[in-house]
Order: structure tokens, then sequence, then C-alpha cells
């Protein structure tokens, strides 16, 4: 009997070596586990910390163009009201040109008229 209970003791030991060697090696893979996980937290914080950045670079480069844009636009609107002036100017200016062309039409034909007045003033039976 203290035979077996020595077997007993012998297989309760070889047992508990067989536990203690799972348990180390569930240690092993846990501390593995637990590395991968902060090395997986470590990517995630520098990554979403890359990602805003870049974003935020992306965004300043964005509003500046649409910044530039709304400048542009601002200039062609200036530019066009300029134009809409210089359009109105040179519509009144040829109404002015074509008044002053009937009048210098008058006025030639009133020199014409003159020339021939003094044309024939010369030649009054003389």
């Amino acid at each position: 009997m203290q035979r077996r209970a020595e077997q007993r003791a012998d297989r309760a030991d070889q047992r508990a070596d067989r536990a203690d060697a799972r348990a180390d090696r569930f240690d092993e893979r846990l501390t593995r586990v637990e590395k991968q996980l902060k090395a997986t937290g470590d990517l995630l914080r520098n990554g979403i910390e890359f990602v805003a950045k870049r974003d935020a670079a992306a965004d300043f480069k964005i509003n500046a163009l649409i910044d530039a844009q709304t400048r542009a636009d601002a200039r062609m609107d200036k530019f066009e009201e300029g134009m809409a002036d210089f359009r109105e100017s040179m519509r009144k200016f040829e109404a002015r040109m074509e008044k002053f062309d009937a009048r210098m039409e008058k006025s030639d034909a009133k020199f014409e008229r003159l020339l021939e007045q003094l044309g024939r003033r010369n030649t009054n039976g003389r």
C-alpha cells in the first residue's frame, strides 16, 4: 500500500510538474500577447497622430486653395465691374463722337456753301 501511495504521489508530482510547465508556457504566451498588444497600441497611436497631421496639412492646403479661388473670384468680379464701366464709357464716347461727326458734317456743309458763295462773288461780271 505504501508503494501504491508512492506511485500515486509520483503521478501527482508528475501531474503537478506538467501543470507547472503548462502554466509556464501560458505565461510565456501571455507575455508575447501583451507585447503584441502594446506594439499594436503604439502603432495605432502613432498612426492616428500621423493621419491627424496629414489631414491637418491637407486641410491647410485645401483652405489655401479655397482662399486663393475666393480672391481670384473677387478680382474677376472687380475686373468685370471695371469692364462694365469701360463699356458704358465707350458707349457714351461713341454717342458723343456721333454727335461730333454730325456737327462736323454740318460745319463742312456750311464751309462748302461759304466757298461757293465766295466763288460766285469773284465772278460778278468782272
